[in-house]
Parts: structure tokens; sequence; C-alpha cells
């Protein structure tokens, strides 16, 4: 209905917009279901790409909250995707003398409406284009999925695109919470067996348990 339809772009675009902004981005357009954001078009973002891959992780993880939420409800379950290019491209206010608007000029617009056509054949939620992954590949998970010749924009050479499908910094961050937990652990079991010993007043024993605890959790 009406109603349901309302209340689903609603969220959606409201999701959208916080994941984009908390990144420090720019939502330019909302054509129906299709938003334009822009990373370092408004103001100085050294770390654009970076920044646009963290909104768009963000973003996905929102839309399944969404999409569980709407479920519920018996609501459609739109499949949500996303594309992120980088490149030059000239911004700022354009338009007419009677009607100006913040817009985007250039071949990255080409090469942002090409890779979202080649994004129909690749059944990823996530793509980034090679200019991105430059900067990406250190910090989120991303794998090879093929290439994109544009004759208008690289005319020798493919582009080539990757799937952006997590964030290492959450792994690293997991991975040292368990090792945390696993040191606290040892940590306690060295305890265990070193206390009885200095309890009867064999303190060398006792010392020798903390010390290959410590060899071994320097």
């Amino acid at each position: 209905t009406g109603k349901d339809t309302t209340r689903m772009h609603t969220e959606f675009v409201t999701a959208v917009v916080a994941a984009v902004e908390a990144n420090s981005g720019m939502v330019d357009r909302v054509l129906g279901w299709t938003i334009l954001a822009n990373f370092n078009g408004v103001y100085p973002l050294y770390t654009h790409r970076a920044s646009a891959c963290r909104s768009m992780l963000s973003c996905m993880a929102h839309i399944e909250h969404l999409r569980q939420s709407w479920g519920m409800d018996s609501l459609p379950m739109y499949e949500a995707k996303a594309v992120i290019v980088s490149g030059e491209a000239l911004v700022g206010i354009m338009g007419s003398r009677s009607m100006k608007m913040f817009g985007i000029l250039g071949s990255l617009l080409d090469q942002l409406m090409a890779t979202e056509t080649f994004h129909k054949t690749v059944p990823v939620p996530i793509i980034i284009d090679e200019n991105t992954y430059g900067e990406a590949s250190s910090l989120f998970r991303c794998r090879s999925i093929g290439s994109l010749l544009l004759p208008d924009v690289n005319k020798h050479k493919p582009f080539d695109m990757y799937e952006l499908s997590g964030s290492v910094e959450d792994e690293l961050g997991e991975w040292m919470y368990v090792m945390q937990a696993f040191e606290k652990e040892e940590a306690s079991q060295a305890y265990q067996i070193a206390f009885p010993h200095n309890k009867k007043g064999e303190y060398e024993k006792a010392l020798a348990t903390l010390k290959t605890h410590i060899a071994k959790n320097p």
C-alpha cells in the first residue's frame, strides 16, 4: 500500500543519510530508491575512499535490520546494492539562472553509471573500483570480481572491479578481544597453580609458575 511504501522509503533514506553523514559524506540526490552521495566533494576529506567504504558497510548493516523489520510486517524484502567509484570531477553549484543546485560533472559520472550496469550482472552487495581499492585493500576485505572497459574514460585499460565485504578493523578488534580473554584465563590458571605453593611456603615453585606464564605472555 501507499502507507507501507512511504514508511519503507522514509526508513531507508533515513538509514542511508545517517550512515553517509556519520562518515563525513554528503547526500546529493534522492531519486526514488536510488541515493547519490559524495565524499570529499564539499570539503577536503583525505581519507574519502575509506570513509565511503565504511559508510556503505554501515548502510548495508542498517538496511539488513530494516529488511528483518519489514519481513516481520509482511512487507517486500527489497535487495540493496551499492557502488563506490572515485576519481576527479567538477563539483559545485550549477544549473540555470532560475534553478541552481549542487552537482557533479565529469567522466566520473559515466564510470558510476557503467559500474551500476555492471553490478546487475554480479550478485554482490557492494562494488568498488580500482581507485577505491588502492586505499581500501589494507583496511577492508575485498576480492576481484572482473573488469570494466569504458571507451570514453579508459580506452586502453579496463577498470578492475572488486567486491567490498567487510572491515579488517572489525576482524582485528574481535581478534584482540579473544586474545585478551584468553590471556586473562591463562593468568587465572597460573595464579590458581601458584597460590597453593605460596601458601605452603614453596615460594620458588610459585615464582616458577608465574615466570612460566610471563614467558608465554610477555
